[in-house]
């Protein structure tokens, strides 16, 4: 009974012990559990600041990087502005440097274009003097040998000009000139000479075709008849001989007088070989 009486007294007084060491102990460790919390809170935040400064400070470096690879681009973008600018002046100053070439170049043609005008105006003019001087050559020297020439064949040549004369006046003669390839247009021009080609074309191809007899026998024919007409026939050379001007000169029927531009002597000349011959410029009509 005491036993049980002192047990119950102990207990009651653990009981008590407990009670009294939890009431005192349970802020403690409530504010232990706070603070651990609290701690952890902080560390966590310390944590977020410490990685929200390593953000930061990588953002940092990443606008520093940026900045830098900025200034080296701008760097690089004014070294490219001086060279365009150094390049632009190089080639400005070429250009004036190649715009006076040109300019003294011009300048040099328009100089050498005077020098060749004057000098082909002089060499023409030469060239006229001296054809001029071989046309009075040579009408002095035919004079000279129809001088010299027995009467009777002079009188011969009178007779044969003068039957010339009649047959074909120096009125129908200029009348014909005047109608000649001179006075057509460009394109009757044109068209008569394709008709002259054409014809002359067609001439060739039928004595290509010709036999052996038949080209003999057109030759010979062709003979005779030119032998015929150089019988009565005096050329210009002997007319100037005989005292025409070379203006005067009478042709054959079917010849047209005409002036050789070489050396200012008279022709006698077809109405086809007219046509291409003046086209060329070798020939003109006389004045």
């Amino acid at each position: 009974m005491i036993i049980r009486k002192y047990l119950m007294k102990y207990v009651t007084f653990a009981i008590m012990a407990v009670l009294i060491f939890g009431v005192a102990v349970a802020p403690v460790f409530s504010n232990g559990v706070a603070f651990a919390q609290t701690e952890k809170e902080v560390a966590i935040e310390k944590k977020e600041n410490t990685a929200g400064k390593k953000e930061a400070s990588e953002e940092k470096q990443k606008n520093s990087d940026d900045k830098k690879q900025a200034s080296k681009e701008s760097k690089e973008n004014s070294i490219d502005k001086k060279a365009s600018t150094a390049g632009k002046k190089e080639a400005s100053k070429e250009s004036k440097e190649n715009s006076v070439d040109k300019k003294q170049a011009s300048k040099e043609s328009k100089e050498n274009s005077i020098d060749k005008k004057a000098s082909t105006a002089e060499k023409k003019r030469i060239s006229e003097e001296k054809r001029n001087a071989h046309n009075e050559a040579q009408k002095t020297h035919l004079k000279e040998k129809f001088a010299n020439m027995p009467e009777e064949k002079k009188q011969a040549l009178q007779s044969k000009l003068d039957a010339m004369k009649d047959k074909r006046g120096s009125n129908t003669q200029k009348s014909a000139q005047h109608t000649g390839f001179a006075n057509l247009s460009e394109e009757d021009k044109d068209t008569k000479l394709q008709e002259i080609r054409d014809k002359r074309s067609a001439e060739r191809d039928a004595r290509n075709n010709m036999s052996v007899q038949e080209r003999l026998t057109h030759q010979q024919e062709r003979m005779t008849a030119m032998k015929e007409k150089r019988e009565n026939y005096v050329s210009p050379r002997d007319q100037i001989g005989l005292g025409l001007a070379p203006e005067d000169i009478i042709c054959a029927e079917d010849k047209e007088l005409v002036i050789r531009v070489s050396n200012g002597m008279p022709a006698c000349f077809g109405s086809e070989a007219v046509i291409i011959l003046m086209d060329r410029g070798f020939i003109a009509y006389p004045e």
